[in-house]
Parts: C-alpha cells; sequence; structure tokens
C-alpha cells in the first residue's frame, strides 16, 4: 500500500498539478478509446466495477472500442473476474472479461423488481421483498440454495460474512414469523449451501450496520441479550435481565473493538446504573448514570457519574479523564484518573487495571485520533463520507485506512494521508467510490482509480506523460 502510494506521488510531482493530467497540448485518453473518452466525457452518471467496462449514463460501454455491451443498466459490482449487471425490468447479467453478457439463471421467470439483493464479489444473496422468496448463488459453487416460504416465516435480514483465519464464506437469515411479531429464528449457512445451525434468536445490527462483528453475532432470545459464536451457534455471552443492546438511528451500539453500550430498563435497576458499557465476552466493564452517544470510529466512552462531573475512558490508555466545563462547554479543566481512582458512583471493573486487559480490545493506539486531527491540513478540509450505513469524516477514515477523501475551502476534492500531506491534489469537481475502486471527475474529464489509490485508466493522458 505505502509503495503504490509512493508511486503514485511521484507521479503526481511529474504531473505538477492533477493527478492525471496530460502533458501540454496533449488530448490522447490513457487506457481506452479516443470515441470511449469522449461518450465518458459527455455523460452525466458514471459507474465502474473494475476492468475496461463503465456504465456511462445507462448504458454499459467497453472503453477498448466503444461498442455498447448492454442498455437500461442501473448498477455495476465486481463478479469474480467480470462484473455483475442489473438491468432495471429484468434481473442481473454476468459479463465477463471479453463482454459476453448473460442473465443469471436465478433471474429467469421472476418478477425482478419484487426482490432486493446483495452482492459479494462471488457471491449473491437474494430475497423477495415481502420475504417468500430467497436464495443465494456462489459463483464457486453454483446455485447453492433456494428456498420459499415456510410456515409463515419471512426473511427479515441477511448478510455474507466471511471467517478470517479459515477463509470460508457464511450467509446469516433473519426471519420473522408472519403470524406472530415477537417469534424470531435464525439461520446460517455455508456457502456451498449445508446449515451451519440454526437457532430462536432475533440479531440486531452493529454500529457499521453489520450483523457479523469480529465472528459474534449479537442479538437476544427473547428473554435475554445474547452473543453468539457465528460460525457454531454457540452461546458465548448472555446478559442479565432488563439490560437491552441500546439503539441509535437503526442500529446498535456495537463495535469492532469488541465493546457495546446497554441501557437498563429494569423496574429494580439501582439508581445510577442505568447505563453500561460492556465487552462482547459478557463482562461489564462500567457502570454509571448514563453513557453518550459515540462515534463511529472514536475509541473510547464519555460517561456521566454526576450531575456536574463527566469522564472519559480511553481505549488507547485504559485511564480515565476527569473534564468539567464552562456554561459554554468549553474545556476548563482535564485530570487523569486510574480505574480504581475513579468515585463510587461509577462501577470499573477492576480488569480494566490489569495491563494484560488492553490486548482483548482491538483499539488502534498507534497514533491518537487528536494527533491525525492536527496532521491533517484540516482548516482546508470540509469531508463528509458515508461508508456502510455509517457517516464518516475524513479524519475518521484516515484513522481507519491511512487516507480519506477530503475537500478544500475551494471546494474541490484531493485524497490526503495521515501525515496531511496530499496524495492526490484537490483539483477534482468529485472523488466517489464505486464498486471497485473510485471514479474522480474534473469538468468533464474522468479519471478511473483503483482500490489501492493505483491509476487504472483516464480520458486524459497517462501520469507522468
Amino acid at each position: 500500500m505505502k509503495k503504490l502510494i509512493a508511486v503514485l506521488a511521484a507521479c503526481l510531482l511529474a504531473c505538477g498539478q492533477a493527478a492525471f493530467a496530460a502533458a501540454e497540448g496533449e488530448t490522447a485518453p490513457w487506457g481506452m478509446s479516443a470515441e470511449a473518452a469522449e461518450r465518458i466525457r459527455k455523460a452525466g452518471s458514471i459507474s465502474w466495477a473494475g476492468g475496461e467496462y463503465v456504465l456511462a449514463d445507462g448504458e454499459l460501454i467497453c472503453t477498448a472500442d466503444n461498442r455498447t455491451v448492454l442498455s437500461s443498466v442501473t448498477e455495476l459490482l465486481p463478479w469474480g473476474g467480470g462484473i455483475l449487471a442489473e438491468l432495471q425490468d429484468t434481473g442481473l447479467y454476468t459479463v465477463d472479461p471479453d463482454g459476453k453478457a448473460e442473465l443469471m439463471p436465478i433471474c429467469a421467470g421472476i418478477d425482478w423488481p419484487e426482490y432486493g439483493y446483495k452482492a459479494y464479489d462471488g457471491l449473491l444473496i437474494l430475497a423477495e421483498w415481502e420475504g417468500r422468496t430467497l436464495f443465494f448463488q456462489s459463483l464457486k459453487y453454483g446455485t447453492a440454495l433456494q428456498a420459499k416460504e415456510e410456515d409463515g416465516w419471512s426473511v427479515e435480514g441477511y448478510e455474507a460474512f466471511r471467517d478470517a483465519e479459515s477463509g470460508d464464506r457464511y450467509i446469516v437469515f433473519c426471519c420473522v414469523n408472519k403470524a406472530c411479531s415477537t417469534e424470531y429464528r435464525t439461520a446460517v449457512y455455508r456457502e456451498d449451501g449445508s446449515l451451519a445451525w440454526e437457532g430462536p434468536f432475533h440479531l440486531v445490527m452493529n454500529a457499521q450496520y453489520h450483523y457479523e462483528t469480529n465472528g459474534r453475532l449479537t442479538g437476544d432470545n427473547g428473554e435475554r441479550c445474547v452473543v453468539l459464536n457465528a460460525y457454531t451457534g454457540e452461546v458465548t455471552a448472555v446478559f442479565d435481565p432488563g439490560w437491552y443492546w441500546r439503539f441509535y438511528d437503526g442500529e446498535c451500539e456495537i463495535f469492532r473493538d469488541n465493546t457495546a453500550v446497554m441501557d437498563n430498563y429494569a423496574e429494580d435497576r439501582p439508581a445510577g446504573s442505568g447505563c453500561a458499557v460492556v465487552s462482547l465476552d459478557g463482562e461489564t466493564l462500567i457502570r454509571c448514570m448514563s453513557v453518550s452517544d459515540r462515534g463511529a470510529y472514536t475509541p473510547g466512552y464519555h460517561i456521566d457519574a454526576e450531575p456536574d462531573k463527566s469522564y472519559f475512558w480511553s481505549g488507547e490508555t485504559f485511564l480515565f479523564t476527569e473534564t468539567e466545563f464552562d456554561s459554554g462547554y468549553n474545556l476548563i479543566r482535564g485530570k487523569t484518573l486510574r480505574p480504581e481512582d475513579m468515585p463510587e458512583s461509577v462501577y470499573v471493573n477492576p480488569i480494566l487495571s490489569d495491563p494484560e486487559t488492553k490486548s482483548r480490545f482491538p483499539f488502534v493506539a498507534e497514533r491518537s485520533y487528536t494527533e491525525i486531527l492536527c496532521g491533517i491540513k484540516w482548516e482546508d478540509a470540509w469531508p463528509e463520507e458515508y461508508d456502510d450505513g455509517v457517516n464518516y469524516s475524513g479524519a475518521q477514515k484516515a484513522f481507519m485506512q491511512g487516507w480519506a477523501a477530503v475537500m478544500n475551502g475551494e471546494g474541490k476534492w484531493g485524497v490526503a494521508g495521515l501525515d496531511g500531506e496530499y496524495i492526490l491534489p484537490p483539483v477534482y469537481d468529485s472523488f466517489m467510490y464505486t464498486g471497485y475502486g473510485y471514479i474522480a471527475r474534473t469538468g468533464g474529464e474522468t479519471d478511473f482509480i483503483g482500490p489501492e489509490l493505483e491509476p487504472a485508466m483516464s480520458t486524459r493522458g497517462k501520469p507522468g506523460t
């Protein structure tokens, strides 16, 4: 990754101004025909899923010779070595590297507008909007599962996830009984179509709008909130009655650092114990009066114990910071406390005083969030990015992946790294993620950029020429 960025940065220096700018007076496109380049320049809507096929204003074109492969296309997605193309009224077509387009067999004979789908590279999941029929198709195994409505069950949610250690893929279906809206069932299948496990669980999504969190599924069994092994269905943690996952805008505050926020709705709960930070191992880490809603990727939690006192538990240091604010919400005092020095009104699990505990929570500790905020030239940036349903700032994206798309004060987009320097200079009118990589446009000129920020093709000249 760093090598690719270094090479691309060198190209930019050679270009002098724009990431894919051609030399003075040169108009020949790079990696595509002149006719295709002109067609893309004039298009109001562009999409790309890798390779030499581009969706321009609803028409899938081959950039090598400008021929039209499919029309009335609404979306492109990667599919093995080729792509998937959705046609508005027909269904999904596979397009191989040679441009051969074929309707997927599972789309034949169905009323396509009645179906929703999720496509992963090599795996497709379809479900009828009313949940009467569902199936998935694997590029590796062919059509792996087809199922119709059974005993009144309706599909409420579904997604695929991969075992990071084995590489095996699993598909989870969350179903609800149509006759009893409080009766749930979860079924997890392997990619070859075999049933891994099923059980009477109601699943909830984490802060990234995913069911799976580090090999775990979270939900309840009708009486208590539970954590499940995603691959076996084993219940690995059970929480006391009255404690529920905190919902926030359709998902729950469950994070990939293996911590979550829970609220206590038990009628006999002790005073001051309305909220808790818990581990997905089932332990209560902190219990207090309230816990503030947490950002998608801010390490740590803001907690309140008394009307005039608040504390911040940092996942980086595992210490607490006592904070006081004036009437204008300006920080006037900050004091660092060890877990054992916290007030009695806040329960702190003794394990947080154990240095070995730090390895159990994958907080990022190499660089602090504050350092990154100061490192990027944010005084000129107005970033706002959306990924997996969660609104991330440019600083948060940089914190997660090492770079982020940012907009300067003149409304131009570029890509900045953790050192605050531009990897791609701010010269673009738009910079967007699209199926496989990224599309950057300046006026009608369009640059196609791979997932590691490597240049792929452009309506302009080759970088450095």
